[in-house]
């Protein structure tokens, strides 16, 4: 388990969070970077400008800079553990949502871009091409209509 003491709620919901990791994979990477620090180590020094610094470095390295935030981690996991699991309650609790409205807007959202991602090149060229003719259908329906 991994405290959380700085997070975007801690000042109106509980102050101490904190998360369960369960991927075997993550649990080998923490373990080799982490496993010998002392209890109350901070994972990230310098707080949210250490992360963001840290994120922008590594997105920098792997030619990624500009197209992801670390607000997208939150959403990415979000739709990898619904995808997974089906199982909405679970996801709320793990991604520590008070509410289930704000956790729905990550899932909507990720969920869309998601499938997005994995159409054929044709099926998204065949989607852009029909998208250019919109006009031309509007058209075609008004004067239909008259």
């Amino acid at each position: 388990m991994v405290a959380l003491t700085q997070t975007k709620t801690s000042s109106r919901a509980a102050r101490l969070q904190s998360v369960v990791l369960t991927d075997a994979l993550l649990l080998r990477l923490w373990t080799a970077v982490f496993g010998t620090d002392p209890a109350r180590t901070l994972l990230c020094p310098g707080g949210r400008a250490g992360f963001d610094r840290r994120f922008g470095l590594l997105l920098r390295e792997l030619g990624l800079d500009g197209v992801y935030t670390p607000g997208c981690l939150r959403g990415g996991g979000a739709i990898a553990f619904f995808e997974a699991t089906g199982s909405l309650g679970e996801l709320q609790y793990r991604g520590r949502w008070e509410a289930p409205k704000s956790m729905l807007h990550y899932l909507q959202q990720g969920l869309a871009v998601s499938v997005w991602s994995r159409l054929l090149p044709t099926t998204r060229a065949r989607i852009f091409d029909l998208a250019a003719c919109a006009p031309l259908l509007l058209e075609a329906a008004e004067q239909w209509r008259e």
